[in-house]
């Protein structure tokens, strides 16, 4: 068995995306509203977000793409 690349991740992230888009109504619309949430209860984009692994990592990399400096 090959160790995961970062390039399999996001392939495979992505085939996630796609596969529970048709399961979960405005399932991106909820995303945007996360992380305007987010965007209002922080002045920075200097936040600490724990992700507590319980799927694929759709949040965690939509968390890091809004907000670059987070951690």
């Amino acid at each position: 068995m090959s160790a995961l690349t970062t390039d399999s991740a996001q392939r495979l992230l992505g085939l996630w995306d796609r596969q529970q888009t048709a399961y979960v109504a405005h399932r991106e619309n909820r995303f945007t509203v996360m992380l305007d949430v987010l965007r209002l209860h922080f002045d920075t984009d200097e936040v600490h977000v724990l992700d507590l692994a319980c799927g694929p990592g759709a949040i965690a990399q939509r968390v890091l793409t809004a907000l670059p400096r987070a951690t």
